[in-house]
């Protein structure tokens, strides 16, 4: 088998799992009717995946890989870890904001990706803690090292709480896109560009002044 056809069975087999986990959610899903699916042979999933589990953290590592600008520990050493001064580091996490917040907000296809994103967020599969433990302790952990930067004489409690404000806005606005829609009115899209630089504006202007940060000048 070449390379070539391999990578080719690998991602269409990744396409298709992550629509049927996102529609059906991990339990609800068993890999024959995956590979079913995908009109591979049954051996596929251990191929190139090794479990069913390994193929759903792929999936979610997938629609992770679809925000060019989602890695927390890149964006850290791209715009904080530089900063020299509290306007900086203001600055700097006004820029990791404009891209997790922007990234995972704005509109795109496919729409499977959010709703496997929320599916797992809102309902507890029995691979949860793989991605707690691959996924989101280490994001918050930067976040966390944020804060600890920014604010050392805070507390632990403090430092938590405020790496949750920028994920309870995600999903706020992943979850609940028509009820937002309907209390807008004629206020604003939540698919609107203007909202969602509106979104990111508010969610900067949160983070940034509870740590007791200067306001950059676009914000204020």
């Amino acid at each position: 088998m070449s390379t070539d056809h391999t990578a080719s069975t690998r991602d269409h087999l990744l396409e298709v799992a992550g629509q049927l986990f996102a529609s059906h959610g991990y339990d609800g899903i068993g890999t024959r009717a995956i590979t079913t699916a995908a009109k591979v042979n049954l051996g596929a999933i251990h191929y190139h995946f090794g479990t069913k589990e390994d193929l759903y953290l792929a999936s979610f590592r997938h629609v992770l890989q679809d925000f060019p600008d989602r890695s927390l520990s890149r964006l850290y050493e791209a715009f904080i870890a530089p900063a020299r001064s509290r306007a900086q580091l203001a600055q700097g996490i006004l820029r990791v904001i404009e891209r997790l917040v922007g990234g995972l907000l704005a509109p795109r296809e496919p729409r499977w990706h959010s709703e496997l994103l929320m599916r797992e967020l809102a309902r507890a599969s029995s691979a949860r803690q793989l991605l707690v433990d691959e996924l989101f302790i280490p994001d918050h952990q930067v976040w966390l090292d944020i804060h600890r930067r920014v604010k050392p004489q805070g507390t632990a409690l403090e430092a938590h709480l405020w790496a949750f404000t920028h994920s309870a806005i995600i999903i706020f606005h992943l979850s609940v896109k028509d009820p937002i829609r309907q209390l807008l009115g004629n206020d604003g899209d939540p698919e609107d560009q203007d909202y969602l630089r509106q979104v990111i504006r508010h969610t900067a202007r949160l983070m940034i002044s509870a740590v007791g940060l200067p306001l950059p000048e676009e914000l204020r």
